[in-house]
């Protein structure tokens, strides 16, 4: 079962949130920072 997502914020106004897999493992993210908005990372295998 996914752990779901984590939530990470800057004091300077970036997030990230962390996306998980059912093992609890981080496999992405989506960066929200200054003008880059929703730009997603994906691990590679």
């Amino acid at each position: 079962m996914p752990m779901g997502n984590d939530l990470l914020l800057c004091d300077k106004g970036a997030v990230l949130v962390l996306e998980r897999d059912e093992h609890g493992e981080v496999v992405g993210f989506m960066a929200y920072a200054n003008r880059a908005w929703g730009v997603p990372f994906e691990r590679m295998k």
